[in-house]
């Protein structure tokens, strides 16, 4: 008596969405064309894409919701990473302590006004980027947001 194994055959692929298939398309459509006119758009595209991929794989596979507030924190401190991103900003040296604690005071506290004059622009932009992300994110995935 001879032992025989059936020979595999994968099982037929699944039909496809064609909903998914036509919004997939009509992203990468999007981004192509966002990256034409300006690469930080397509970025700022590609971000707001793999956001609302991720938040519908969690809903999809984990049935969990993610909050607003969670959600809107998330898109700012992804605004801030990408406006850093766009434009760097270099920090100043760190004043060293010499011994006088009203030197040391002074020159922190121009420390801290240089900070604020570099930190503005970037706070500015992120805050572009965080309504474009928003806006995007939050008209693809309103359903699967808690309050």
């Amino acid at each position: 008596m001879t032992n025989t194994i059936p020979p595999f055959t994968p099982p037929p692929p699944a039909p496809m969405d064609k909903v998914a298939v036509t919004k997939t398309f009509a992203g990468i459509a999007v981004l192509v064309a966002a990256f034409a006119a300006s690469h930080q758009s397509a970025v700022i595209t590609l971000v707001a894409m793999l956001v609302v991929w991720a938040i519908n794989v969690t809903f999809k596979y984990f049935n969990k919701q993610i909050g607003t507030a969670w959600l809107t924190t998330i898109l700012y401190v992804l605004a801030v990473v990408l406006a850093l991103v766009f434009s760097p900003v270099a920090l100043p040296v760190f004043p060293a302590f010499g011994g006088d604690a009203a030197a040391y005071a002074l020159a922190m506290t121009g420390y801290v006004g240089v900070l604020m004059n570099l930190a503005a622009p970037a706070v500015a932009s992120a805050t572009g980027i965080y309504n474009i992300l928003f806006r995007d994110v939050f008209g693809q995935i309103s359903d699967k947001i808690t309050a």
